[in-house]
């Protein structure tokens, strides 16, 4: 018999936090949106996917961005998006799986 998780955090929990952004990794459809809003609705932090981001950035698709660019391409995208929201606090953000692949570059 396995444990469950508590549905619920302690009241201080966002301030425990001080701010710190929480990124979500994990496979395609593992559920990272859909627990990432929610995690963000509970600690009232803003919740952002790289991916529609991206999307929203470039006005393509992943997939097309994937056929057009190759991993490569995208990667490098996907680092430049996740940078860009990094300078910014209280955020969970649901990234792509591959995105701890890469090296982030600081300038």
């Amino acid at each position: 018999m396995t444990a469950q998780p508590s549905a619920s955090l302690p009241a201080d929990f966002a301030q425990l936090l001080k701010k710190t952004n929480l990124y979500l990794v994990g496979m395609m459809g593992a559920g990272k949106t859909t627990i990432g809003r929610k995690l963000a609705n509970r600690l009232g932090y803003h919740f952002f996917d790289t991916d529609a981001l991206i999307e929203q950035s470039t006005g393509q698709k992943v997939n097309e961005l994937f056929a057009k660019e190759g991993e490569a391409g995208f990667r490098e995208i996907e680092t430049q998006v996740l940078a860009q929201i990094s300078s910014h606090t209280n955020l969970v953000v649901a990234t792509g799986g591959g995105i701890v692949t890469q090296q982030m570059k600081w300038s």
